[in-house]
């Protein structure tokens, strides 16, 4: 004798329910990658910070020293496109001045920082916006752009400097 919702959908409860736990599964699956693939995106964020600082140090203990070196970021619609470099109260190159007076009225980022990443949301969380680098001489505030994930800066220091010099190639 067959159970009257068994003719309506010619399916037992048993394959129903079996199909909601297989999309509810699938779905939890795509939820964790898509975390996990964030935390990459931090990661990255972070490791650029940590690589700078250790090639400003490395320039910033050489009596002289000139490299040019690529640093990898996120990338994609969500990723970083441009890096901006120096303080939030120094005078900026002409075509900067807007970016740096968004950064100090609308982000609130800390004016010691030299070192902010664009577009603000994709740098993970706002402290992950922005980073200060000790050792460094930066004239105006200007900013890079990122092209495939990776940006091009170059550091140098001579004997009479005290501090290493940072230019975006």
């Amino acid at each position: 004798m067959e159970k009257r919702g068994q003719t309506i959908f010619g399916m037992s409860f048993g394959v129903i329910f079996s199909i909601i736990l297989i999309i509810i599964f699938i779905s939890v699956a795509f939820y964790a990658i898509r975390n996990f693939l964030g935390w990459n995106q931090c990661a990255q964020i972070g490791l650029f910070y940590t690589d700078l600082e250790k090639e400003v140090d490395k320039a910033w203990n050489d009596e002289i020293y000139i490299d040019t070196i690529q640093f990898t970021l996120p990338s994609g619609k969500k990723g970083i496109k441009q890096v901006c470099f120096g303080n939030l109260t120094q005078s900026a190159v002409r075509e900067y001045t807007s970016t740096q007076t968004s950064l100090k009225n609308e982000y609130y980022l800390p004016e010691s920082n030299n070192v902010f990443l664009l577009p603000v949301e994709n740098a993970c969380d706002i402290d992950m916006a922005s980073f200060r680098l000790n050792h460094v001489s930066i004239e105006e505030f200007f900013c890079s752009d990122v092209t495939d994930g990776k940006i091009s800066i170059t550091l140098s220091i001579r004997e009479t400097q005290d501090k290493v010099t940072l230019l975006a190639s």
